[in-house]
């Protein structure tokens, strides 16, 4: 006989809530993690290889795989979490960038020049 402890239909235990503290930690571990480990990856690479470029086909795929690997896991969403908001915030810093050293190639070169 099932009794209500025993029950075949019964739920399996979750896992323990993440307090905020933690999730914060777990975030900013993520945040500050993706510019330490691509800053050195980078870093390395760029001084064995020179700057062509190729690097970014692999990087950036590693870099997405890692991203859906991470927030798959629900211990690990907040770390996903984190370099997602990193990957943003690079993403509008290259932007702004882009924009200001492009439109010093619109000043004329007289004037800069002069």
């Amino acid at each position: 006989m099932n009794t209500p402890e025993s029950s075949p239909m019964e739920a399996p235990p979750t896992a323990p809530q993440l307090d905020n503290r933690r999730k914060w930690l777990l975030f900013a571990v993520g945040f500050l993690g993706w510019y330490l480990v691509n800053g050195l990856i980078w870093l390395i690479l760029l001084r064995a290889s020179g700057s062509n470029g190729f690097e970014n086909l692999l990087i950036c795929p590693a870099n997405g795989i890692l991203l859906v690997i991470l927030g798959i896991n629900r211990p690990t969403r907040f770390v996903a979490l984190g370099i997602l908001v990193a990957l943003a915030a690079n993403f509008v810093i290259s932007i702004i960038a882009g924009l200001v050293f492009n439109a010093q190639c619109f000043i004329p070169f007289f004037i800069r020049f002069p």
